[in-house]
């Protein structure tokens, strides 16, 4: 694309020099009204969002779409569907050709006002040939929903590769603003305040990375219990071949670390065990996020590519690493089904108390499961927490097929491709959402998402919907509506 409306010029984003900390602006927190993440009109529910970063915008293929509904007391309100793309006169930029509008996101009220923000990565936006692929989108809530935005464009000192390709949010500094955490060759923490949703009000503090290093997987959670979100990512460095590390970067009164990070835990080399995603929560009730992280498994053999997660202890000095992580296959003793070859289990990972219970479930997705006679219908594993930690023997196995969901396990669907949990009737328990980017209901590749109610029960098909991209007026052939969830 060409047209940047609403852009930040280069002039008004002040990238620091490392180590050079940038004191949190903003009030008191007991004078910010702050809405939840998601809950773009300010009316105490979190919103549905799930993009279509492959569809067909104005002619231009992978241009990028978005679908929003209203969350409300009876859940999702489906006569309030919206779609968002560049052809909106709010929305900055014009719809071009593997832009991938919506390849990423994440929310929160970064400016106070009490209505959530979307932060929204579009890796593929051309910009001009002296900066770095990709763009920030960051679209502002009001009582109507999000109806403003501006662009927030690379740092030109960059390498000249894709620079926005994670994002994370949560409260670092605990001043009553949502910040934002930026991955890719470089990290990023943009702090709230209520200049944030001004142009110049966005500024950009650099994460200390090494020169080869790669950030990706960005997600928050209070693992030390300390009171204060933490970041948490996975850093791949390339020094003598290729190393990765589970990164921890500890929130404070001051925001996040610039000068290092708080831990750099090594988990291999990627080769054959390249991480997949990343998810925080209190499994065990016990006041310290775990960790779970899903790796691809591609070594030789009968279940190559079947998939593990690996779950790490929280404390009040972070990650526990005096102890192994407890590993979690298909093959472990209560979790459905097999390890097979290519399931891709931990794909995708979400952790929330659906009950109530204080202790977090564990949603573990296989978009490559077989179900039945159809190679790559996709599955999603729900662990209860416990005490002790994950109950295997307690889990369940969703799939098309499962009795109460709507539609049937095919070839190629991709079940459990993205899996997140929202709570949209504030009932205090949490919907599972399962992003299924393979769906072909009308075109190949059209994608849809799956909603499952959350109860004092658990999860339950009672009741459970299936959104398809035509609902929002997004053009369906190859969308793959679902890859990013809100």
């Amino acid at each position: 694309m060409r047209r940047i409306f609403g852009a930040v010029p280069a002039a008004f984003i002040a990238v620091a020099v490392v180590g050079l900390a940038l004191a949190p602006n903003g009030m008191a927190q007991a004078m910010v009204r702050t809405a939840a993440p998601w809950d773009f009109n300010g009316d105490g529910y979190q919103d549905f969002v799930a993009s279509a970063p492959r569809a067909t915008v104005s002619g231009h293929r992978h241009a990028g779409a978005i679908g929003v509904l209203n969350g409300s007391g009876a859940g999702l309100d489906l006569a309030s569907a919206r779609r968002l793309d560049q052809t909106l006169e709010f929305v900055p930029g014009t719809p071009d050709g593997g832009d991938e509008f919506g390849r990423v996101l994440t929310s929160g009220d970064f400016n106070g006002d009490g209505y959530a923000d979307l932060a929204v990565c579009m890796p593929g936006e051309d910009t001009s040939a002296s900066r770095p692929k990709g763009v920030l989108t960051l679209m502002f809530g009001s009582a109507k929903g999000l109806n403003r935005g501006f662009n927030v464009i690379a740092p030109a000192d960059l390498p000249a590769s894709q620079w926005c390709v994670g994002l994370a949010s949560a409260d670092f500094n605990q001043d009553g603003y949502a910040d934002l955490g930026i991955v890719g060759p470089r990290g990023f923490v943009a702090y709230g305040g209520p200049r944030f949703a001004l142009p110049g009000g966005v500024r950009l503090n650099a994460l200390l990375a090494g020169e080869y290093t790669y950030l990706s997987h960005p997600t928050t959670g209070d693992i030390d219990s300390d009171g204060f979100p933490d970041l948490v990512l996975t850093a791949l460095e390339e020094k003598d071949g290729y190393a990765q590390y589970l990164r921890v970067y500890r929130g404070g009164s001051d925001g996040l670390p610039t000068r290092r990070p708080t831990q750099d835990i090594p988990i291999g080399p990627p080769e054959g065990h390249e991480v997949l995603a990343i998810a925080v929560g209190d499994i065990n009730g016990d006041g310290y996020a775990e960790t779970a992280v899903g790796f691809n498994t591609q070594f030789p053999g009968p279940t190559e590519g079947a998939g593990e997660v690996q779950v790490w202890s929280g404390s009040r000095t972070g990650i526990v690493t005096s102890k192994e992580p407890m590993l979690i296959t298909q093959d472990s003793p209560g979790i459905p089904d097999a390890s097979e070859k290519w399931d891709q289990f931990g794909t995708s990972l979400a952790l929330a108390d659906v009950n109530g219970d204080g202790y977090a479930e564990l949603a573990i997705g296989a978009p490559q499961e077989g179900i039945d006679a159809s190679a790559k219908a996709g599955a999603v594993t729900v662990i209860p927490g416990s005490a002790t930690g994950p109950r295997l023997n307690w889990s369940t196995q969703y799939s098309q097929n499962t009795a109460g969901i709507l539609g049937r396990s095919e070839t190629d669907d991709l079940f459990g491709h993205t899996v997140a949990f929202r709570d949209f009737n504030n009932d205090g328990r949490p919907e599972l959402v399962v992003g299924s980017i393979g769906e072909d209901d009308v075109r190949n590749g059209e994608g849809a998402v799956h909603v499952l109610r959350g109860t004092r029960a658990g999860l339950t098909t009672g009741g459970s919907i299936i959104l398809l991209p035509t609902r929002f007026g997004i053009a369906p052939a190859w969308a793959r509506f679902g890859t990013a969830l809100g």
